[in-house]
């Protein structure tokens, strides 16, 4: 067993942990919205925090990592005659998902904590909340996610180019 077998076994690893993470957050909120008792909603939510903070988020901070070394220890090419490589392609699209958690989910994040705190102290679930769970930004992010790894999952396992 040599280092970048190693390393690539750590990023499929990390891989399944991200894609795991964001159909487990996908699954709970799609429970969430139909949810009427806020002691629920409060346990469930914190069960969506724990899918993102440790699948989601270290699992796409351990796949950018291996990745790196993968490219490295491999002497993948990110550029073949000046044409892109689906090593490219793939990090690009792989990264493409870090403004959305500075524009979108960070802030509309605080947002959605000062709305389920305010439900918490009224001890129901509210409009607010139940529009917060609909958030369509959110969701046409997420989707843009969903529509995103299996593009590169396919990258990484094909290579076409």
């Amino acid at each position: 067993v040599n280092l970048y077998g190693v390393i690539k076994v750590l990023h499929l690893l990390a891989v399944t942990a991200v894609i795991g993470g964001v159909v487990g957050r996908a699954l709970i909120r799609a429970r969430l919205v139909r949810l009427d008792d806020i002691h629920i909603v409060r346990e469930f939510v914190g069960l969506e925090g724990h899918f993102d903070q440790w699948l989601v988020i270290y699992g796409f901070n351990a796949t950018l990592l291996t990745g790196l070394l993968l490219v490295w220890l491999g002497h993948w090419p990110l550029l073949n005659a000046g044409v892109p490589t689906w090593t490219l392609v793939g990090a690009v699209l792989f990264l493409s998902t870090i403004p959305l958690v500075i524009w979108v989910y960070v802030p509309r994040g605080k947002v959605f904590g000062k709305v389920f705190a305010e439900a918490l102290a009224q001890k129901r679930v509210t409009v607010e909340l139940r529009a917060a769970f609909s958030d369509q930004v959110i969701r046409a992010s997420w989707l843009y996610e969903y529509l995103m790894f299996p593009v590169v999952l396919a990258l990484m396992v094909l290579k076409p180019f």
